[in-house]
């Protein structure tokens, strides 16, 4: 059962990110850096790779950065919707 919740979560959000590409009119690189609309959940996932939050306390005040990102990430990131851009900090649109 759990499985097939994951499978489920999994196939809904490729298929958001899918709707997204053809709605905008956008692609991203695939594979083989070939612009496509079509992208699998699994190759997104190793894009964005890298990505990490980072901590820091400076003169008694902490601060939270993001890190990794490059122009296709937050294309990616973006593609998700509002609420994906406040967790990334990202300005949405």
């Amino acid at each position: 059962m759990v499985m097939t919740l994951a499978l489920l979560v999994y196939a809904v959000a490729q298929r958001r990110l899918r709707q997204e590409l053809v709605r905008q009119n956008e692609t991203i690189p695939n594979q083989i850096n070939h612009p496509t609309h079509r992208p699998t959940l699994r190759w997104v996932f190793q894009v964005l790779e890298g990505i990490e939050r980072v901590r820091v306390t400076v003169a008694g005040q902490v601060q939270e950065l993001i890190t990794g990102l490059n122009e296709v990430k937050i294309k990616i990131l973006r593609l998700f919707g509002e609420q994906v851009c406040h967790v990334y900090q990202l300005p949405s649109g």
